[in-house]
């Protein structure tokens, strides 16, 4: 097929309404169903490949752990509804041509990427996450990210309060803070060597 320029505009028509972050054109943001969801990030990926393959063009995919219990404390489970947007998870990213996924050493952050890495039959990369710097971490996340998986698409699942400073290591763009109780946010990081990167926020699942 043959792509057309992928200008920020035409990258939300691919998207049909997301949102497209740290661009001057602004787009409304829209749920869109699963499967429409995956079609549309079948186009994304066969039109960023084709022009910037030769660049290596990595995508990363960021999600916060979904839904939790409130027990135990320090390492709590994912909650009914928890399970419920991880398989939505699984679903929405089943044809994106996943080929690595990370994740905190957390229980709700493995069991949210579980169900695609079964669907997909890939490893979880478990990565040990400290408390203090997040910052820091999360630049060394995205040099990780560059030395062992360019030209990959990659998923990351984090936390609340890492989410935003993952995406700022990876794109070189800012987001608002996530609140304890948003879930369900979406960020496409496409890296193509320029800087700073195209950044795209979607949703999966049902709003909480």
């Amino acid at each position: 097929m043959e792509c057309p320029p992928l200008t920020p505009c035409r990258i939300a028509e691919y998207l049909a309404g997301l949102t497209l972050v740290g661009s001057s054109d602004y787009c409304q943001d829209s749920e869109v169903s699963p499967v429409r969801f995956r079609a549309l990030l079948i186009a994304l990926t066969l039109c960023i490949a084709a022009p910037w393959a030769a660049a290596q063009s990595t995508t990363v995919f960021v999600v916060r752990h979904a839904e939790k219990t409130a027990e135990p404390a320090d390492d709590p489970e994912l909650s009914s509804a928890g399970h419920a947007r991880a398989e939505a998870l699984a679903g929405a990213l089943a044809d994106a041509g996943i080929d690595a996924i990370i994740s905190t050493q957390y229980r709700r952050t493995r069991d949210t990427v579980a169900p695609l890495a079964r669907r997909i039959g890939k490893p979880v990369e478990v990565i040990e996450w400290q408390r203090g710097d997040v910052a820091t971490q999360a630049e060394s996340l995205a040099h990780r990210i560059g030395r062992q998986h360019a030209g990959q698409q990659v998923l990351v699942a984090g936390h609340s309060n890492t989410v935003p400073a993952i995406v700022a290591a990876l794109s070189g763009h800012s987001i608002r803070p996530i609140s304890e109780q948003t879930y369900g946010q979406l960020f496409i990081v496409q890296l193509d060597g320029h800087s700073p990167g195209r950044l795209i926020r979607a949703r999966f699942g049902t709003a909480p």
